[in-house]
């Protein structure tokens, strides 16, 4: 009607059984993008492919189930090879 207004969600593709991160964990990285990762108790970066995306997440390729990723790229002191506690 003349004066209404709607809301309108349309879903172009699902995918499932996929990987996703918050879009902030996600960086810049040589020629690509990567992930913050730890491994053996130490931060590494995670060269990743990413996908499907939304307004905060993104599905990424790279990275496995149970790999704990680290969501903020930005922390001080961050650098390939230190220690991470709390992982």
């Amino acid at each position: 009607y003349p004066g209404s207004r709607i809301d309108v969600e349309f879903i172009i593709d699902t995918k499932e059984n996929v990987l996703v991160v918050p879009k902030t964990a996600v960086f810049t990285y040589e020629e690509g993008e990567a992930l913050w990762v730890v491994e053996d108790g130490k931060a590494k970066i995670r060269p990743v492919k990413t996908g499907f995306e939304n307004d905060l997440e993104v599905v990424v390729t790279g990275v496995a189930l149970g790999d704990v990723v680290i969501i903020n790229p930005e922390l001080p002191g961050l650098h390939e090879g230190k220690k991470i506690q709390g992982e």
